[in-house]
């Protein structure tokens, strides 16, 4: 019990740090929410492209690793295989990003007025939440019911097993 008093101050600077934090988080998403989705978007893109040409060249150079082991002569076939199984599967990861470039890229340009418009919610909402900053009362309030149904409840299973034999 000792610990708990000795840490308390830091378990309040916490509290008052999680508000801090909650209405700061709040603020940027109000001011920057839009900016922020579309760098998401713009950010896939760039990642699923870059993982292509990163796994294409992987590739070219599991390719000429087996090419000079098979000039080379005198090579185990077991180091041969294991180097084409190699490029094989660097093929299989540069189809597999550039698959999922291609989809991406597909369903940006085909949903484009969808993705507009999804962005402008999460824009709206983000500013409805900077604007009522009471709604962050609810979760807490509904935390404090908890507690008090919570220990309600104890207290009742406490009367209950006191009423049966030991």
């Amino acid at each position: 019990m000792l610990d708990m008093w000795y840490s308390s101050r830091a378990i309040y600077a916490s509290i008052g740090m999680s508000a801090v934090y909650c209405m700061l988080f709040i603020w940027v998403m109000s001011t920057y929410s839009e900016y922020l989705a579309w760098a998401a978007i713009f950010l896939t893109w760039v990642g699923l492209g870059g993982a292509t040409f990163f796994c294409w060249g992987l590739y070219s150079d599991a390719n000429v690793n087996v090419e000079r082991l098979v000039k080379m002569g005198g090579v185990d076939v077991k180091d041969v295989d294991e180097q084409r199984s190699q490029a094989n599967f660097f093929m299989f990861l540069m189809i597999l990003a550039a698959s999922g470039f291609v989809g991406f890229m597909c369903c940006v340009i085909c949903l484009w007025k969808d993705l507009q418009l999804a962005i402008d919610v999460i824009d709206a909402s983000s500013d409805f939440l900077a604007d009522t900053y009471r709604i962050i009362w609810t979760p807490i309030v509904h935390f404090l019911f908890q507690l008090i149904i919570f220990f309600v409840w104890i207290g009742c299973f406490a009367c209950v097993v006191s009423l049966n034999d030991i």
